[in-house]
């Protein structure tokens, strides 16, 4: 399920935080020429349960004369992963520039993500009199979108890394605004020191902080670890992904890692049978991920502390109701980098879709069968923009949700991708990753799946990631089991 794969492969990166902001409460550490880095080079391996799936070139420099003069850090990562049998390699980049004089203001960058397969996706930021603006290319296509106002300087690149350097104790947090290149959008994080430690690295005694980062929106959470001068030693996401500081012949050295999408199973202990007809499906969760389920629609958590058992049931009488907010719904109408709703195919294959449909639940019902009928069904690892799925016409359930989100917005249905575990039939006897939609009908959250062309889901869908956010599959990858407590099928 390549959703879940591309999440993990854009938090391997370990791209460092980007601060922006001085607003109050937010930190930013004055510039000096003393304190400004020297440029450097650092070199990292990337690891999966301590399997070698890539690494990272991270620099840092000041190039230029004059008015050309800047300072930039550009992090570059390759990528070697197995997903449903198929080997991948991916090579992602970004760039952030920065004026050489003060006040050090953003100036533009860029971020690239290619693949082995030839897909890909470019985004250029650059900085003229009227402000920022970003060229987004994928799939042939090329549209130019706009980027908000931001006050991002060099300071706020660096401040997470200045702040370690004045020795925070334990407990010490600090709040740092970020910038998603690849979602043109600010966000925050928060720092908190957890430890403070020596040890001897490579014969030397090192001084070394414990730094745990939250992001607002995503809700990820990171464990660095810095030395006394903010340089990152390592990183890890979720207990699964790490980054490692090594020698760049280390680094490069990529050995060959376990099947993601194996990996990333939930295997059940009885079979449940044809999941298209399961309508209720109360189940007790095992394993370290349970504690990372919640309540959505469709969906309900039970957690007994006596007995610590954790209940999950599923179906349309089970979970929350949920309202969307005018902020949500807004959200879930714009056009996006991922989600080109403007791009004149777009606009024409949803007015095709929807064709004379009158209410909001006809065109919902409209789409998800055109959707399930233009893209056939195809095992597709590699993540796939909305041009390049529309020219295929193929792929899996990413691409029919992705796609799916597209049309729905550019046809004025709110809609958001939504991705998490489904049954696989009782050849396998386990859940496996899956992604789909949810859409706003009378004012609230609505799930649907337009793989399965299901205006209700079926009851074997489970919720991890939701919301833009991504903590949900990385939290509980291959650490979840269940066990069959009672099921309701349609006859």
């Amino acid at each position: 399920m390549n959703r879940l794969l591309t999440a993990i492969c854009l938090a391997a990166l370990l791209f460092l935080p980007s601060p922006l902001c001085a607003e109050e409460g937010f930190l930013r550490v004055p510039l000096t020429e003393k304190n400004i880095p020297a440029p450097r080079v650092s070199w990292y391996g990337i690891y999966m349960k301590d399997s070698k799936i890539g690494y990272m070139r991270e620099e840092f420099a000041r190039v230029g004369e004059g008015a050309d003069a800047m300072w930039y850090l550009d992090q570059t990562a390759t990528l070697k992963i197995e997903s449903m049998g198929k080997k991948l390699a991916m090579e992602m980049a970004e760039r952030q520039e920065f004026d050489a004089a003060p006040p050090y203001a953003f100036r533009g960058g860029w971020s690239r993500m290619k693949e082995d397969s030839g897909g890909g996706q470019d985004i250029e930021i650059t900085r003229d009199a009227s402000g920022l603006s970003a060229k987004v290319t994928a799939g042939g296509e090329s549209r130019t979108l706009p980027v908000p106002a931001i006050d991002c300087t060099l300071a706020d690149q660096l401040a997470s890394e200045l702040w370690i350097r004045t020795n925070p104790a334990p407990g010490d947090h600090a709040r740092v605004r970020t910038f998603k290149m690849n979602d043109l959008k600010a966000d925050a994080d928060t720092l908190t020191v957890i430890s403070r430690k020596e040890s001897l690295v490579e014969g030397v005694r090192t001084r070394f902080f414990e730094v745990r980062q939250v992001g607002d929106s995503d809700g990820q959470e990171e464990v660095a670890r810095c030395d006394a001068q903010g340089r990152l030693i390592s990183i890890v996401l979720g207990d699964l992904i790490e980054g490692r500081l090594e020698p760049e012949e280390v680094a490069k050295r990529i050995e060959a890692s376990s099947d993601l999408f194996v990996f990333g199973m939930a295997a059940i202990d009885k079979p449940i049978g044809d999941p298209t007809k399961v309508r209720r499906l109360v189940m007790h969760v095992d394993g370290e991920g349970a504690g990372k389920l919640v309540d959505g629609p469709g969906q309900s958590l039970a957690r007994d502390a006596k007995l610590g058992e954790v209940t999950l049931t599923l179906g349309a009488d089970a979970g929350i109701d949920e309202k969307a907010t005018a902020e949500e719904t807004k959200a879930s109408l714009e056009e996006t980098v991922r989600c080109p709703s403007s791009l004149p195919q777009v606009k024409a294959l949803a007015a095709q879709a929807v064709a004379d449909a009158k209410t909001p639940r006809e065109k919902v019902a409209r789409l998800l069968h055109f959707v399930s009928e233009y893209v056939t069904d195809e095992l597709h690892p590699q993540a796939s923009s909305v041009p390049e799925i529309i020219a295929s016409k193929r792929g899996d359930c990413s691409e029919h949700a992705l796609l799916f989100a597209a049309l729905a917005r550019s046809a004025g249905i709110p809609a958001r991708e939504v991705s998490g575990l489904v049954y696989m039939g009782d050849d396998v006897k386990a859940f496996g990753g899956h992604a789909w939609d949810e859409v706003v009908l009378d004012g609230r959250w609505v799930p649907v799946d337009p793989t399965w062309d299901e205006t209700e889901i079926n009851a074997t869908h489970i919720t991890l990631d939701r919301k833009g956010k991504s903590q949900g599959s990385i939290a509980t990858l291959g650490r979840l089991q269940f066990r069959l407590v009672t099921e309701d099928v349609a006859k």
